[in-house]
């Protein structure tokens, strides 16, 4: 299977599964394509999808694949779910919009969605901070 995975990826929790072996191996381009058939395998429960897409956004992310994050972080804030991954794919957003791809009415689109949903002090000053920046 782990073989056979990296030519053609399976789908749902066997697809994520081995997309984690895979980024823990550094094979970058099978971890991508089996968090990526994961995260739109429309059978598979929000939870993983959720999960794969975050990884997915996550490795793009290190990978210096920022548009592709920036389209996996937006397929996250789409699944819904909890908070911190919410607010974690609202600032990973932000600070792409703001740094990389120079949309700042996007980037504070994000922010104060952030400020709005943060919990506790600490995410919303580090959003209002951001905020303050943009504005």
């Amino acid at each position: 299977l782990v073989c056979d995975g990296r030519e053609c990826p399976p789908s749902g929790a066997t697809a994520y599964g081995l997309g984690a072996l895979y980024e823990r191996a550094d094979w970058h381009d099978a971890a991508v394509a089996c968090y990526r058939a994961a995260s739109e395998d429309h059978w598979q429960t929000r939870d993983l999808r959720r999960h794969a897409t975050r990884a997915l956004a996550r490795l793009l992310r290190r990978l210096r694949r920022y548009d592709e994050a920036a389209a996996a972080w937006q397929q996250l804030l789409q699944l819904g779910g909890r908070p911190q991954l919410l607010r974690e794919a609202r600032e990973a957003l932000a600070v792409h919009h703001e740094h990389r791809d120079g949309r700042l009415e996007e980037a504070r689109r994000h922010a104060v969605a952030g400020v709005e949903q943060a919990i506790g002090r600490g995410e919303r000053e580090q959003f209002s901070k951001r905020l303050a920046r943009l504005e």
